[in-house]
């Protein structure tokens, strides 16, 4: 019976381990959430007028 308990909570902790990810915000927050940030759209490069 003990035997059980152990691997009956060894199991559940694989299944509770989540990947979390910190950042901190344009704002100068720090956030920490369970998915990556949002990837900021890339801007086109500036060209000079002549």
């Amino acid at each position: 019976m003990r035997y059980l308990l152990v691997l009956c909570l060894a199991l559940s902790s694989l299944a509770v381990s989540a990947e979390t990810y910190r950042w901190v915000d344009p704002q100068g927050r720090t956030v920490i959430s369970d998915s990556p940030p949002r990837a900021e759209p890339a801007t086109s490069p500036s060209r000079a007028t002549e």
